[in-house]
């Protein structure tokens, strides 16, 4: 006896079981798709935890020790005075009196003064033209080829000056040219230099005198007078003497620039402000 229903039971059983194996597959490869990506989100942390960020933080802690660690910051090899007498004004610069009071050392970038030179050819055969003290950068300025020494880059420039030393200082004296800053500081501008001729007027507000002085200048001179005049009052020094030690030149130009950019900076902001 046939049982018509029966092909029809083994046809739903057949499918039944392909229903089965195809939600097996599916689990299993929404399986196999999170493992993966577990995977690849365990690789990222690792790769960030133990390559990236430590490649990262090496780099930000070179930097500040670069900036606050002397033994790693670059380097420049410069020329310093190692005697410690020192080296006189208007002494020429041979290769006996370089070896003797001169060194090569390594200084720190930041800590490097402007134009500071470490080659000799910048000096050698050249005159100082201000004392040099044990300790002191070389700086290439320092030194002028007896032409120019002899006035052939000097020119005639004329200066305001609020005193002459209660009236002693007069035409052909030695002086030493200073800014006042008027803050109880100043800074020697000019050491040792000659005063060509003074004249003398009445200031703005009528109730003090002004003075004008000429000097030979050389152009560094020129440059350093002109910003000086810009943060203080000029002042005279006199030398009792020409026997006299010549002073240490005290102004720093891109200190001074710094200063001078500090101060447009706040009256600029003051103005804004009124």
């Amino acid at each position: 006896m046939l049982h018509v229903g029966a092909p029809l039971v083994g046809a739903r059983k057949k499918a039944k079981r392909k229903r089965g194996g195809i939600v097996r597959n599916r689990k299993e490869r929404m399986l196999l798709i999170g493992g993966v990506v577990c995977i690849v989100v365990a690789a990222i942390i690792y790769y960030y935890n133990n390559i990236k960020i430590p490649q990262i933080k090496e780099v930000v802690e070179n930097e500040i020790r670069r900036e606050i660690d002397i033994m790693a910051m670059p380097t420049e090899r410069i020329f310093v005075v190692k005697s410690e007498k020192g080296i006189d004004k208007n002494t020429k610069m041979s290769s006996e009196i370089i070896e003797e009071h001169f060194e090569i050392v390594e200084v720190p970038t930041k800590f490097v003064a402007r134009h500071a030179t470490g080659n000799i050819e910048d000096i050698i055969g050249k005159l100082s033209k201000q004392n040099l003290t044990s300790g002191q950068q070389i700086i290439a300025d320092f030194f002028v080829t007896l032409e120019n020494k002899r006035g052939d880059f000097q020119r005639l420039k004329e200066y305001s000056v609020v005193n002459l030393v209660d009236g002693k200082v007069k035409a052909g004296n030695y002086v030493d040219i200073i800014v006042d800053y008027g803050n109880g500081d100043y800074d020697i501008v000019v050491s040792n230099i000659k005063i060509v001729s003074i004249s003398d007027k009445e200031k703005a507000d009528q109730k003090s005198k002004e003075y004008v002085i000429v000097l030979a200048v050389d152009e560094i001179q020129f440059r350093d007078l002109a910003l000086a005049s810009k943060l203080g009052e000029l002042t005279t020094r006199l030398y009792i003497d020409n026997e006299q030690k010549s002073s240490n030149v005290t102004f720093n130009h891109e200190l001074a620039m710094e200063e001078l950019l500090i101060d447009v900076e706040s009256k600029i902001s003051q103005d804004e402000g009124e």
